[in-house]
């Protein structure tokens, strides 16, 4: 499912704010990523993204995308989802708490999820069995309502 072209330039102007203000630069490749990941609603590998990066731009490289990605992930722009070794974009400019991260395994779509409740209702949990949580993010294996079960 892609995802609407004036809604994509409305969350890159956005991005492009946010780093303004925090005073980093939002260079052309770090946009083209950032486009990329948000034209579909499903993780991209960072090979999946150097390839789709090819067609637009010559010759980056593997360090040009991780490099780019590790940028959008720390201004908090994309996830990296562990679970499947891919990266997503942000659909929240940023976090306040925890969130999840629900991922289909079929097909790579991705549903960002970010409740007060929630969250501090698995936090409970997991202190009350004596463990605590590492990180912001929780990561859900999932399959999606429009994949065969």
């Amino acid at each position: 499912m892609q995802a609407d072209a004036a809604e994509i330039e409305v969350r890159l102007a956005r991005a492009r704010s946010f780093c303004e203000a925090r005073g980093v630069r939002f260079t052309p490749v770090r946009a083209l990523v950032l486009r990329l990941l948000l034209q579909q609603n499903r993780f991209f590998t960072a090979y999946e993204l150097l390839e789709r990066m090819r067609e637009v731009r010559c010759s980056p490289t593997p360090a040009t995308v991780y490099r780019t990605l590790d940028f959008l992930i720390g201004q908090g722009l994309a996830h990296r989802l562990d679970s499947v070794n891919g990266y997503v974009a942000c659909r929240h400019v940023s976090h306040e708490g925890r969130y999840a991260l629900a991922v289909c395994t079929r097909c790579g779509r991705v549903l960002e999820v970010q409740e007060a409740g929630m969250s501090a209702q698995l936090e409970s949990r997991i202190t009350g069995a004596g463990f605590r949580l590492d990180g912001e993010c929780v990561e859900l294996r999932v399959v999606c309502g429009t994949c065969p079960s």
